[in-house]
């Protein structure tokens, strides 16, 4: 059985370890930081799944929201706080790029992506 494809504001999730914040004496480490970003920015105009755009692997990304707050360190700029989808299917293009799906790798502004969580669950991708 395949993975669900991704659409249109599917969520990149994880959980960033590592930012900065300012403390008493100095920058400290901050909390574990909740990443939730809907994929929403340069999805397929051409191919929908379910009604939304498809999500494109090493194309399609999204913002993280709610943004972290309170960091000092490079990804303070909301904009920054990005994830992306980095692999996709194998064998379905859409547009000439990986169709992505609940399988797909992900990164995050602070390390990898815990999961794509993928929606589209009339087309399941499978990879042999």
């Amino acid at each position: 059985m395949g993975a669900p494809a991704a659409k249109k504001n599917d969520q990149i999730m994880g959980t960033c370890v590592g930012h900065l914040m300012p403390g008493p004496t100095g920058q400290i480490t901050a909390p574990p930081q909740p990443f939730m970003a809907p994929v929403d920015k340069q999805v397929a105009r051409s191919v929908e799944i379910e009604g939304s755009p498809a999500v494109l692997a090493g194309e399609s990304w999204g913002v993280c929201n709610p943004p972290h707050i309170g960091l000092s360190d490079a990804w303070t700029a909301q904009l920054k706080q990005r994830g992306d989808i980095t692999t996709g299917s194998q064998s379905v293009l859409v547009e000439n790029k990986p169709l992505a799906h609940g399988n797909s790798q992900c990164t995050m502004c602070f390390g990898p992506a815990t999961r794509l969580a993928a929606t589209g669950f009339s087309v399941l991708v499978s990879e042999r």
